[in-house]
């Protein structure tokens, strides 16, 4: 639900007002729920919540397709009368190993829901390391839009695909995850890459950029909470 600031975030204050969902994001710990089979298949569901911050509440349900396939679908409620989201989704942790992204969707290089007019819809292949666009001070990057699937192997394609279960996504793989982008002054400040984070959202909030020192983002790229929000997609590997 969180995604570290941009230059355009500085200047709107979008940080501070959403500084709600960076909290859910860190601090929120998942209580199952139970687990189910429903037509053969094995559903685990679980809740994630921070009660003492906020009433709302996402739930994910992992149910078991095939011995190497996952699919899971996330359900955000209780969002009403709350600061707009910089992101729905989850974030996947990965060897650093698994550095090489393909992907099905918007390229060939970073876009975003308003900023993507560019963009070309076909098949890339780029690195975990090469999303990592060389911003002056580390921030949100990387981003790819309308992604039908993407995978993120190690050298031996041995990894991970996800794929859409109906919309199309907006996913980015990165050698570091949005917390250490968030707290690094410069490039120089962050550390050698230990995992390759899998950022995989159903809708993420517009970056703007008419202006970088107080413009916000156009109202048809915002993301509410207050309406709910729901996601799915599938997970071989």
């Amino acid at each position: 639900l969180f995604r570290a600031p941009t230059d355009n975030d500085v200047g709107n204050r979008f940080a501070q007002e959403t500084a709600l969902w960076r909290i859910f994001s860190e601090l929120a710990l998942p209580e199952q729920l139970g687990a189910d089979t429903i037509d053969g298949l094995l559903r685990v569901r679980c809740r994630y919540s921070l009660s003492t911050v906020t009433a709302a509440t996402v739930e994910l349900n992992y149910t078991v397709l095939a011995a190497d396939q996952i699919r899971l679908d996330a359900t955000l409620t209780g969002g009403r009368g709350l600061p707009p989201l910089p992101a729905f989704g989850l974030c996947l942790r990965l060897p650093s190993e698994y550095n090489a992204v393909r992907y099905y969707g918007m390229g060939p290089v970073e876009n975003e829901t308003d900023r993507c007019s560019g963009a070309i819809l076909d098949i890339y292949r780029t690195t975990a390391d090469a999303n990592l666009t060389p911003y002056l001070k580390p921030q949100y990057c990387g981003n790819r839009t309308g992604v039908r699937w993407m995978e993120v192997t190690d050298s031996q394609g041995h990894g991970l695909r996800v794929q859409c279960a109906g919309e199309p996504l907006a996913v980015c793989a990165l050698p570091y995850n949005q917390l250490q982008l968030e707290g690094a002054l410069h490039r120089e400040e962050l550390p050698a890459p230990a995992y390759t984070y899998l950022d995989i959202a159903s809708a993420r909030y517009g970056v703007g950029g008419d202006d970088s020192w107080g413009s916000p983002v156009m109202p048809q790229y915002r993301l509410s909470a207050g309406g709910g929000l729901h996601q799915s997609y599938e997970s071989l590997t």
